[in-house]
């Protein structure tokens, strides 16, 4: 009889620990299933902390609700007048700085490739151009007048370069890169219409 209490007993004690996780992992499902959730009151855009087992929703005036979607729209229509006139800004002072010749220039010129930016010069007036390569390239400023095309700035095989040309009459001018190289070039340049 002492035998058979004592596995009675040692089966009791590796039972216990058992027995007590699972009352404590029952507990907690308990315990959540009753602290409740995030709910929609009703048709309406209210949401509210409710518990499970919650009555219909009370919170949630169909005249305040009505007044908060009022409100939401009106808000969200002066979000949208604020976004199109800073969008609307922020394209003229982009359109202003191409007008007046100004560009900041960060591309990939492929190899056997070329780049050119180009802009009106009336006579007496200036460009500033800088720029650095990652590889040498073939620079120059040039213009065209009928079937001939001159070149008041030419620089071959070069990774970095500026200057400052004045025009002697109104034309067209471009500033143009040519990567003669075997592998694309990274170029980034500064060119900035002078008064």
């Amino acid at each position: 009889m002492d035998a058979r209490r004592r596995a009675l007993d040692s089966s009791r004690a590796t039972a216990e620990p058992q027995q007590r996780r699972r009352r404590l992992l029952f507990a907690t499902l308990r315990v959540g299933a009753t602290l409740g959730a995030w709910r929609r009151c009703g048709s309406g855009p209210c949401i509210r902390w409710s518990p499970r087992r919650a009555s219909p929703c009370t919170q949630c005036d169909p005249a305040a609700v009505s007044a908060d979607s009022e409100i939401g729209s009106r808000l969200n229509t002066v979000k949208l007048a604020l976004f199109r006139a800073l969008l609307a800004a922020g394209l003229a002072i982009a359109a202003s700085a191409a007008a007046d010749g100004d560009a900041d220039i960060k591309r990939t010129i492929a190899a056997g490739k070329f780049d050119e930016t180009c802009m009106r010069l009336e006579a007496g007036r200036s460009i500033r151009w800088r720029f650095e390569a990652s590889t040498p390239l073939d620079f120059n400023l040039h213009f065209h007048r009928g079937a001939d095309v001159h070149y008041p700035v030419k620089r071959d095989r070069v990774r970095t370069d500026s200057g400052v040309f004045t025009a002697d009459a109104g034309e067209d001018y471009c500033l143009m890169w040519t990567n003669r190289g075997t592998s694309p070039a990274q170029l980034r340049s500064r060119v900035k219409r002078m008064p």
